[in-house]
């Protein structure tokens, strides 16, 4: 397993592709969550995300909230894999 933390225009497609699958499965899919999940935010984005074989088993994005670059906010946090910590884990990274 290994841990990424890259800006929107260093993801690889694959990464990014990758990362879109898993936020759809989780909010998407298995939550029912009926909003836009792709947003301007992710272009500004710091994306975080541990991946292992190519699939992301946790994700989330930072992302500074206020013009003034002082506020950051922490969004789309999801583990594909469950049970095993990594979701305290991201968030602590």
């Amino acid at each position: 397993m290994i841990f990424i933390n890259k800006y929107f225009n260093e993801l690889t497609i694959n990464e990014l592709y990758e990362m879109l699958k898993a936020r759809a499965a989780i909010f998407v899919v298995e939550q029912n969550c009926v909003y836009q999940d792709l947003d301007e935010i992710d272009y500004r984005s710091k994306h975080v995300f541990y991946e292992e074989n190519g699939k992301i088993l946790a994700y989330l994005r930072i992302f500074h909230k206020d013009i003034n670059q002082q506020l950051v906010q922490m969004g789309r946090i999801l583990t594909i894999k469950r049970g095993i910590g990594l979701g305290a884990e991201i968030v602590k990274e």
